[in-house]
């Protein structure tokens, strides 16, 4: 079950990256903040009891948030809050309790692709998580991959895949090894301008013809116009 639910989000992902058509190259530039959104699926390991069996809890959604700033087009840090409603699966159902997983992390981003429409990327980061449950929280050391696609100018559809390592002391020591894939939409405002190599007035990114002779009149793509038609 664990694993067609990971495939779903992933086609999810992908179909949404195919729906979107055409894209253009959204921010990415130094100075720039990033405002996301995300919903997906934990695959989650078993959390032992104290000296017990295992609390068994059920694979679930994850819904979450997310604030970014590009220190570079190619490095970027950014902190997040996630949180996953679930329920225990013990041996005797009368016994299953809800119980809520939440996670504070802070990452840094290398971003490849600069001034492209898919740009991937790889991620490591550090976090606190915390279960309800027993009132248990501790750190948590993160590594992922993901590709946004941008759909406008700002905004842009992201999937991430990540595992995570927590370690709880709850007074047994255990590492839990949870596995998440998530899909969601960014924002990127703010900022300086834009690089504009040529000074046509099209940045960099968006120009087809980044190296257009100073004066020229250029079209919204920054190639030279015609404008008397004659090819």
């Amino acid at each position: 079950d664990e694993v067609l639910t990971f495939r779903r989000t992933t086609f999810l992902a992908v179909a949404l990256i195919v729906a979107a058509g055409p894209a253009l190259a959204a921010g990415g530039e130094r100075g720039d903040f990033e405002l996301g959104v995300f919903a997906g699926y934990g695959i989650l390991d078993n959390y032992p009891q104290d000296a017990g069996p295992t609390l068994a809890l059920e694979d679930d959604l994850i819904i979450g948030a997310r604030f970014g700033y590009w220190f570079t087009p190619v490095w970027s840090l950014e902190g997040s809050f996630q949180t996953l409603d679930t329920t225990t699966d013990l041996p005797n159902p009368a016994s299953n309790v809800d119980v809520t997983l939440e996670g504070i992390r802070l990452n840094g981003l290398l971003n490849f692709n600069e001034g492209k429409s898919f740009r991937p990327f790889i991620t490591v980061g550090v976090g606190q998580e915390s279960m309800d449950l027993g009132d248990l929280s501790d750190t948590s050391v993160n590594i992922g991959a993901g590709a946004r696609w941008s759909v406008t100018d700002t905004m842009n559809i992201r999937w991430d895949v990540r595992h995570v390592w927590a370690k709880y002391e709850s007074p047994v020591s255990t590492v839990q090894n949870n596995i998440e894939t998530t899909v969601g939409l960014g924002w990127i405002f703010g900022g300086g301008p834009a690089p504009d190599a040529d000074g046509d007035g099209v940045s960099d990114r968006k120009d087809d013809c980044p190296n257009t002779p100073a004066g020229a009149t250029v079209d919204e793509k920054g190639c030279p116009s015609d404008s008397d038609g004659d090819g």
